[in-house]
């Protein structure tokens, strides 16, 4: 999976304080592919799209902050069976949509690092349009919502210094601990009239670490992370392993 993003972000009011009101708008465009593995057979979903996001930031003189996130993404996707060796379905449409709120505050420990208990509920829907495979079998989707909470906290560790030609370099690496829990009951997709429903764990565990190295004043800056997500339970057969890697230049 790979992504283009790119926004702006404005400051819309700062108070005598310090606090501080942001607001951004951003596009993106990404591809990703799955492999499928299953009993029944195998398969793979290539999927491209493209979408546009807002949001709404304040961020207080006293470290708290609240972030406010909304996205929305179209995208297109071809469904193909390796069991079968050949195409299920050719560019499906489908829409995405995702709204979450953040508050947190950071409290410094000093030598640059800081704790920051945080919170965040995300609400996400996914849809696509119903289509028939090639044995003219009916897919449709009937739910693909998801309502899921986090609490947890990050410690942080944040460097500053002035390199040989004047400019500012930064650095920031970090880890945290999350507790999720999704309230909603997973996704059904109804094929022939048979309702098939997917919905992992309610309760997982999630430990993550990663990183920003910025210069040239924070005008350009690589970053990476590493995730673990596991279930309270079975944790065997409900767990996820994800990174990110990626680049970024400002304006």
């Amino acid at each position: 999976m790979w992504k283009l993003q790119t926004g702006i972000d404005v400051p819309l009011y700062q108070s005598q304080n310090g606090s501080l009101l942001t607001g951004g708008v951003n596009f993106t465009y990404g591809k990703a592919k799955a492999d499928i593995h299953s009993f029944f057979g195998d398969g793979r979903i290539n999927s491209a799209g493209y979408g546009l996001g807002t949001s709404l930031t304040w961020y207080g003189n006293n470290g708290v902050y609240v972030d406010g996130q909304l996205q929305t993404m179209w995208f297109d996707s071809d469904l193909s069976s390796r069991t079968e060796g050949h195409a299920v379905a050719s560019g499906n449409n489908g829409r995405g949509y995702t709204s979450a709120i953040e508050a947190g505050k950071g409290y410094a420990l000093g030598n640059g690092l800081s704790l920051t208990p945080q919170m965040q509920v995300t609400y996400s829907r996914v849809d696509f349009d119903t289509f028939r495979d090639p044995f003219d079998s009916e897919v449709s989707l009937q739910e693909g919502d998801s309502l899921r909470g986090r609490i947890g906290v990050s410690l942080d560790k944040e460097t500053t210094w002035s390199a040989k030609d004047g400019t500012t370099r930064r650095s920031h690496i970090y880890s945290h601990l999350d507790l999720h829990n999704e309230f909603l009951n997973g996704s059904k997709v109804q094929v022939s009239g048979v309702e098939f429903a997917t919905r992992d764990e309610r309760q997982s565990v999630g430990l993550g670490a990663g990183g920003t190295y910025e210069w040239q004043n924070g005008r350009y800056a690589v970053y990476g992370n590493v995730n673990l997500l596991g279930a309270t339970r079975n944790v065997s057969d409900n767990y996820a392993v994800g990174g990110t890697i990626g680049a970024r230049v400002s304006w």
